[in-house]
């Protein structure tokens, strides 16, 4: 998803602000809190950090960047919902697996989004 993304007019632009809201929904969900305060937050966040990097970024509709972060958010927020207490991740191969496993699912889904916008 990501590489196809690229080809898309604008796409180092979506690029560059979906990888943001995905590590700004990141870093909010690797925070110790109760797990519906992560999950709002970490939507939250991505959202913000998709519409200020697409504010700042030539060429991206701020609007582009809330949808961006929003999935972003949606993603990361659902998947600590979902594997937070999983007794198998205390592996270390199972976790590190567990790591990517967001940048690959937003990574479709925004060049799905970036071609209905664009």
């Amino acid at each position: 998803g990501w590489l196809a993304t690229m080809k898309l007019e604008t796409g180092a632009q979506i690029v560059v602000v979906s990888a943001t809201a995905l590590a700004a929904a990141s870093i909010v969900g690797a925070v110790r809190m109760p797990r519906w305060i992560v999950v709002v937050a970490t939507f939250l966040v991505a959202t913000g950090a998709g519409a200020l990097t697409a504010h700042f970024t030539a060429g991206v509709p701020v609007l582009t960047g809330v949808v961006q972060g929003a999935i972003a958010g949606l993603i990361v927020s659902a998947l600590h919902a979902l594997f937070t207490h999983m007794p198998y991740l205390e592996n270390k191969r199972s976790a590190a697996s567990l790591v990517v496993l967001p940048v690959l699912a937003v990574g479709i889904l925004i060049y799905v989004a970036g071609r209905l916008i664009f």
